[in-house]
């Protein structure tokens, strides 16, 4: 999958600043920290033209993972293989703030890097996420998840921590 499709998916990304990417995650995945309110069906809302309207399919992968798969609206309607993007997520707890780990599919294994959002859920029907900044993490290049962990929670609450703009998904309900 080409780089086009994954920043259609996170408009947003190089409006509000570059996302830290990472060899490694926050954490390994944990059951315990799975969420099923994310569970479902979701529309991207903050859509300013019709390519960038989205579908949003959260599903459980196994105890401790999601995947998500994202199309196109006006591609998911059409009969013709619509473009779709494979994520795979799982979610760390730093404190009161939940995280995203996620990282593309369709990127070589070997070359695959870790992104990571903060998320909310407001009434169980309006998705918030926000983009993890690289801007404080130039220099820390983490070999651990312990490691990055460490250096978030020294960084939750700095203005430069998240991108200014959350991305927000509305639930749909499913057919």
């Amino acid at each position: 999958m080409n780089s086009i499709r994954f920043l259609s998916f996170l408009s947003l990304l190089l409006i509000c600043g570059c996302p830290l990417n990472s060899k490694v995650p926050l954490s390994n995945p944990d059951p315990d920290e799975f969420d099923e309110s994310l569970l479902g069906l979701w529309e991207y809302v903050q859509k300013e033209k019709d390519d960038e309207a989205m579908l949003v399919t959260v599903s459980q992968f196994n105890k401790s993972e999601y995947l998500i798969v994202a199309r196109q609206i006006k591609k998911a309607y059409d009969k013709n293989e619509p473009e779709e993007l494979l994520i795979r997520m799982f979610l760390t707890s730093i404190g009161e703030a939940r995280f995203w780990n996620f990282q593309d599919l369709e990127k070589d294994l070997r070359k695959r890097e870790y992104s990571f959002a903060q998320y909310s859920i407001e009434d169980g029907k309006t998705l918030h996420v926000t983009m993890v900044r690289n801007r404080l993490f130039k220099d820390h290049k983490a070999a651990t998840p312990e490691a990055l962990n460490a250096a978030f929670k020294k960084s939750i609450g700095h203005k430069d921590f998240l991108q200014d703009k959350s991305l927000i998904f509305r639930r749909l309900e499913e057919q």
